[in-house]
């Protein structure tokens, strides 16, 4: 009962605001993917590579990443280097966060955006988006495939950047090939003040080897 009241909530907001028909398509697939998927296991290999006052630090790290459904995350790091020297590693201890929707096509996210057409190509439909009044949300572009309603890619970045942020962008990139609609690559740039030094950062993730709906505790690490 709860999906199917979700589906009508979700419908009535969608036709009740003027949104174009592919980003309603797309919502509506996104939202059912989002019912589907109760966890996944995933491997994400990251490099972040970061600038300050004449030095440069390249990190690297493999990572292994389980998602339970609602919205936690957790990541085993299975080796770091820095500078191509290694660092030991507690593959005991995960690092957690929170993983949350993609809020342009949530069920709640949607009324709070504009969505305009950029470009149409042969098989996808590229949209700029943007906040219709809190400053709070995101803003940026969204390319969607014309046949399957599914994300291609996208580009965000915050409407009001915090004291101190100079650029803080995000690209994600998703592969047709999924199961469900999950970034195979994203890469994040920000740029920033941090005691008075200006501090450049760009991070790469690499995602790949997704294994959804699974028996969590019969996989290893």
């Amino acid at each position: 009962m709860h999906i199917i009241a979700t589906f009508l909530i979700l419908i009535l907001n969608l036709y009740s605001e003027e949104i174009p028909e592919q980003i309603k398509k797309s919502a509506l697939i996104y939202q059912k993917e989002r019912n589907q998927i109760k966890n996944y296991r995933v491997s994400q290999d990251i490099t972040s590579i970061t600038r300050s006052m004449g030095y440069e630090t390249i990190e690297k790290r493999k990572q292994v990443g389980y998602f339970v459904s609602p919205n936690r995350y957790f990541f085993f790091t299975k080796e770091r280097n820095v500078n191509n020297s290694p660092l030991p590693v507690n593959d005991s201890n995960p690092e957690k966060s929170i993983k949350k929707d993609i809020e342009w096509l949530s069920t709640d996210g949607i009324k709070r955006f504009d969505f305009t057409l950029i470009q149409e190509g042969v098989s996808y439909l590229h949209y700029s988006v943007s906040s219709k009044q809190n400053s709070t949300d995101t803003r940026g572009e969204i390319w969607i495939n014309k046949d399957t309603g599914k994300i291609i890619r996208m580009n965000k970045e915050p409407h009001t950047l915090k004291d101190g942020m100079e650029v803080f962008k995000t690209e994600l990139y998703f592969d047709v090939n999924f199961s469900y609609q999950e970034p195979s690559f994203t890469r994040l740039h920000a740029t920033f003040y941090e005691n008075g030094k200006k501090v450049e950062t760009k991070v790469e993730v690499l995602f790949y080897d997704y294994q959804f709906n699974v028996d969590l505790g019969k996989l290893n690490n």
